[in-house]
């Protein structure tokens, strides 16, 4: 599990840069807000991307209508979690009266930390055959891929 999260945090500040430059494009030509939706959705599609090949490589390979059930459920987390930021956002600059830079940090590690859980057991689990990893190295133990 520990090279995911390596991976995990690799392709999160990859889609983050994307999100931002995409906002700094974006807002020339449309309203901030319109910017950031757009820039979010792409790079959540990238993120979809790397984490499927590249995060999650050792899950179950699909296609076809596997493949777009997965994309749901991966978009579905997205949301989720954008729903879990605003409320963590909100409870730690509203509630606890925390400074901006604070709350939305906080929110952040809240909403990435669900984001990998989710999909890590759920959406993108390893295939494990015998409590073993897909390398086959019966001396990596499971979840240390």
């Amino acid at each position: 599990m520990f090279f995911r999260i390596l991976r995990f945090g690799s392709v999160g500040g990859i889609c983050a840069l994307v999100q931002i430059l995409l906002l700094y494009v974006l807002v020339q030509y449309f309203p901030l807000l319109t910017s950031n939706a757009i820039g979010f959705f792409v790079s959540a599609q990238l993120n979809f991307f790397l984490s499927y090949f590249f995060t999650w490589r050792d899950s179950a390979r699909k296609s076809g209508l596997g493949l777009f059930t997965t994309w749901l459920r991966f978009n579905g987390v997205v949301l989720m979690a954008a729903s879990i930021n605003t409320l963590a956002f909100a409870v730690l600059k509203n509630t606890l009266s925390l400074p901006s830079i604070i709350a939305v940090t906080g929110a952040i590690i809240i909403s990435t930390s669900c984001t990998f859980l989710i999909n890590h057991f759920f959406v993108l689990r390893p295939e494990r055959s015998n409590n073993e990893s897909l390398t086959g190295n019966s001396n990596v133990p499971a979840g240390l891929e």
